[in-house]
């Protein structure tokens, strides 16, 4: 009975919580809809959700996680803004210790009610089924913070622009959103070459990419005239070939914690344009894109 009693109140209230764990989309803005809105940072909130029968409340869950970003948001960046890309995720909770406890407790009634006195049962039982059937998560929700502004007319004579883009700029166009999208915001970025056999053609698209990632408003840029600095004392062209770990020291001695760099593969109408990202600190790839042209 003991052990029945100790898998009831401690062991199925665990397992369950692992298993119905929260894991939500709100509100996400398709990729391709990414480059029509302006993200000018990211917020989070956490708070505890209980759950009774285990079932999860997702409209509240939703509801509160909006609301609370929201709130952050415009306490950071001002009212005119609105949350997208809204991600939330459920995990363990302090709170689910009481949960055990009280679990716990209405095993030891139930217990003594078998034993002693049958009235302690009227107690026991509630408290354990309550424990069994119930848990608490924590929820940690995260959404991406976009600014709420008209478009203007030259803004959409752009937008047009670049939709009609070809060759080698939609090729840009396409990577430089798929790293807006992928890099952690608030890094501070580094371009440090597109190897190729043009070097006009190396040069436009570093240029682009920063242009880009500044629009982006979500980073922070390395100067370029610092950059040229370094390249000339560290002897190499824009658009020759480095390796990954000159990359790295190169963006150390920028202060950069994220450097980019490329290529421009194949010929005629066979052509491909690759980008990597490289973390200063780990060496690791936190991201890399590529689009043929």
């Amino acid at each position: 009975m003991k052990n029945r009693a100790f898998f009831l109140c401690v062991l199925v209230p665990v397992l369950i919580t692992l298993v119905s764990c929260v894991s939500i989309s709100d509100r996400t803005i398709p990729r391709y809809e990414m480059n029509t809105v302006k993200v000018v940072g990211k917020v989070e909130t956490t708070f505890t959700s209980w759950q009774f029968l285990h079932i999860i409340p997702k409209k509240a869950i939703i509801k509160k996680a909006y609301s609370r970003l929201l709130e952050q948001a415009q306490d950071e960046y001002g009212k005119n803004v609105d949350i997208k890309n809204i991600n939330i995720t459920g995990g363990w909770s302090n709170l689910e210790i009481l949960n055990i406890a009280l679990g716990a407790i209405g095993s030891v009634f139930t217990s003594i009610a078998y034993v002693i006195e049958e009235s302690f049962s009227y107690i026991g039982l509630p408290v354990l089924a309550l424990s069994v059937t119930s848990n608490f998560q924590k929820i940690t929700a995260t959404g991406d913070v976009i600014a709420l502004e008209q478009i203007t007319e030259s803004q959409s004579r752009s937008r047009v622009s670049r939709a009609n883009a070809t060759g080698i700029e939609r090729a840009i166009y396409t990577v430089s959103d798929d790293l807006i999208n992928d890099l952690p915001a608030n890094s501070k970025i580094a371009v440090i070459n597109i190897s190729s056999n043009n070097r006009d053609i190396s040069a436009l698209v570093v240029d682009e990419l920063e242009y880009n990632l500044v629009s982006a408003r979500k980073f922070t840029i390395v100067d370029r005239r610092t950059l040229d600095i370094i390249r000339a004392e560290q002897n190499f062209q824009m658009s020759g070939e480095v390796s990954e770990e000159s990359a790295i020291s190169i963006g150390q001695m920028l202060g950069a914690n994220i450097v980019i760099t490329g290529s421009i593969t194949g010929t005629g109408t066979n052509q491909r344009l690759s980008i990597k990202a490289l973390d200063v600190k780990t060496a690791q790839i936190v991201t890399m894109v590529r689009e043929t042209f």
